[in-house]
């Protein structure tokens, strides 16, 4: 089962932890990845040099409008998501977790929780590996490495003592764009199996940009730079069919956020506009407390 990018590379990755790390160095933003900076390699963190950083960030404004405060908006709200499931979940699976720092950056929050990392095993061992060098404790940290082109997510997660009976909050980001839309509807149904309490938060591209992309910010230059990267966006829903989509799988959206919500969470500047975000729970749910997720519930000190 394919819930990640197949191959082994990390170069829409490493841009995209760029922009977290340079969100973080932005008064006007303040992303609170302060982990992103120390995963970058040395070119990236040379760019992140005061005169070079304002230089690079005009030029990735310029390839593609918007995409740059989308990636701090989804930071910041998917952080949220991340430490309200804290309270009540047993276990965490990060699908597709390439640079995710989540579970180092609130491993406080973490104790007494099983946290699962899936990923590609080059991936998985060089992330390890470099947060090993950098000081930072991983034991917390189930690493489930994964051969995308042959290997089913159930199998490598029980073969690592995932327990399919405890409420588990499922973490997919910027990874379900990039999937064949059988890849997507196998994850999900592995999803609906968990127990009620249990949720999974992706985001998502609006299926109308693959088709209309000059209609929408960004979206061509951003399709036209990943097909030229090996990495075409296949898997696209429009908000207003992402409910009925997910209740074939027994979820139900908890919340569904697009382009005008998140826009409150950053600067008022350029923002992409064909990226929604949805958090779904297993039917039966219900809405906990916790889980109040539109943008407008954003307090203050939500990350305190």
């Amino acid at each position: 089962m394919n819930i990640s990018r197949e191959k082994n590379g990390k170069g829409t990755a490493e841009v995209t932890v760029f922009t977290r790390a340079a969100g973080h160095r932005d008064p006007e933003i303040a992303n609170p990845d302060f982990l992103a900076e120390r995963l970058l390699n040395i070119r990236y963190k040379l760019l992140l040099s005061p005169g070079l950083r304002q230089l690079s960030l005009r030029y990735y404004e310029h390839k593609v409008p918007g995409m740059y405060l989308y990636h701090q908006a989804r930071t910041i709200f998917l952080d949220k998501l991340f430490l309200a499931a804290t309270r009540s979940v047993r276990q965490i699976v990060i699908l597709g977790a390439g640079f995710d720092t989540r579970p180092y950056r609130f491993a406080e929050r973490l104790r007494g929780l099983r946290i699962f990392e899936v990923d590609h095993p080059g991936t998985a061992e060089w992330k390890r590996q470099r947060l090993h060098r950098l000081g930072t404790y991983t034991g917390h940290v189930t690493y489930v490495k994964t051969d995308f082109n042959s290997d089913s997510l159930e199998a490598c997660l029980y073969e690592n003592n995932y327990d399919p009976e405890a409420t588990t909050f499922f973490l997919w980001e910027g990874v379900t764009m990039y999937l064949p839309a059988e890849s997507v509807i196998q994850t999900l149904s592995f999803i609906s199996e968990a127990p009620p309490g249990s949720s999974v938060a992706f985001d998502y591209i609006y299926a109308s940009s693959l088709v209309r992309p000059r209609d929408f910010t960004g979206a061509e230059p951003y399709y036209r730079i990943v097909a030229h990267r090996n990495e075409p966006c296949l898997f696209g829903i429009d908000p207003e069919d992402v409910g009925p989509f997910l209740n074939k799988y027994d979820l139900s959206i908890l919340s569904n956020i697009g382009p005008r919500e998140l826009f409150k969470l950053v600067p008022p500047r350029a923002l992409c506009d064909f990226l929604g975000i949805v958090h779904a729970g297993r039917n039966g749910t219900g809405r906990p407390r916790e889980f109040t997720t539109n943008a407008d519930d954003l307090p203050s000190n939500w990350n305190e």
